[in-house]
């Protein structure tokens, strides 16, 4: 029988892993046509590229980001108070650089995934989340030395859990 492709290592550019040498690695899209396929070299070593995915949520997040200022003249539009409109600016703004390392995350998240390497991509899932909830009351009430950051704090915990997310696949 031949041997399941295993997971080795995953970065937000590339996948890389170990099967029988020779054999076909696939990754497959959601409606399982076949999206990427690899032939594993001599040693069994194999190399998938997700460059296109990173680079064109990248992309969008940039997009996103130009766009943001227009978002924010829009509540305007929506009847929102100025007040909320000021408050709601430094929150969207944090919020936009945080969808860089999240866009990073779900590339690897799918890919691992499609290789049949769910548990991974569901303990990363569970540390951001939960780190996002333990750092959340720190940052926006404040605790020990840090000064309490109100709603903004809310914005940073979540950048920051998104950072880890990005950096621990």
């Amino acid at each position: 029988a031949p041997v399941a492709p295993t997971l080795e290592s995953a970065s937000g550019l590339w996948l890389t892993g170990r099967t029988e040498p020779g054999s076909r690695v696939e990754v497959r899209n959601a409606d399982k046509s076949l999206g990427i396929s690899e032939v594993a070299g001599h040693e069994g070593l194999w190399t998938i590229q997700t460059r296109v995915a990173v680079l064109t949520g990248m992309c969008f997040a940039t997009l996103m980001l130009l766009l943001t200022p227009m978002g924010i003249w829009a509540f305007t539009y929506l009847h929102q108070s100025a007040d909320v409109i000021v408050l709601a600016t430094p929150f969207l703004w944090i919020l936009q650089w945080s969808l860089f390392p999240l866009i990073i995350f779900f590339s690897c998240k799918q890919a691992a995934e499609a290789l049949g390497n769910t548990t991974s991509a569901l303990w990363i899932s569970l540390l951001g989340n939960g780190l996002n909830i333990l750092i959340n009351p720190v940052l926006i009430f404040g605790c020990c030395s840090l000064e309490a950051q109100g709603y903004i704090g809310s914005a940073y915990a979540t950048l920051f859990s998104r950072c880890v997310m990005a950096i621990a696949f």
